[in-house]
């Protein structure tokens, strides 16, 4: 089952992500020949003893991290949405969709993105679509329509 993501481009996406890679595969060759403690034992000192582990794994987990910022998205499967976060992934079935709602204003700090209200009550929220002081207002509308007529198509 392929996924398809809303709101990026195709070429922009496999550009960026040949772009990701070459840089997390330098980061991660990089932490594992680290020899010296440069900046780890200042940062961590339990690392003082292991210099180049403590480098390698706050490198692994750097590496974990941009690889989810950069998988992050909803994508529209024939069975739901999955929607990906940095730190959690959920996946709704269209049947479990009561609305979507664009993101609420800048300044909110739980549930901050793009919202997808089920019919048990909870929030599934998309950080990707979280409102910033720069984003213009209607920044994710776009997103909420197609996201909104693929639910329509489903339901």
């Amino acid at each position: 089952m392929r996924e398809r993501a809303t709101g990026r481009d195709d070429g922009v996406q496999a550009s960026l992500r040949a772009v990701v890679v070459d840089r997390l595969r330098r980061l991660v060759l990089r932490g594992l020949s680290l020899r010296s403690d440069h900046g780890v034992g200042r940062i961590n000192p339990a690392c003082e003893s292991r210099p180049a582990a403590g480098a390698c794994s706050r490198r692994g987990s750097d590496a974990w991290i941009a690889v989810r910022v950069f998988r992050a998205g909803v994508f529209v499967r024939a069975d739901g949405l999955r929607v990906r976060n940095v730190l959690r992934t959920y996946n709704v079935r269209w049947s479990e969709i009561d609305r979507i709602d664009p993101p609420p204003p800048y300044g909110t700090l739980r549930k901050a993105g793009l919202r997808i209200n089920l019919l048990d009550g909870r929030v599934v929220s998309s950080s990707l679509y979280a409102a910033g002081p720069l984003n213009r207002s209607g920044f994710a509308d776009d997103v909420v329509a197609s996201l909104r007529a693929e639910h329509a198509r489903h339901s």
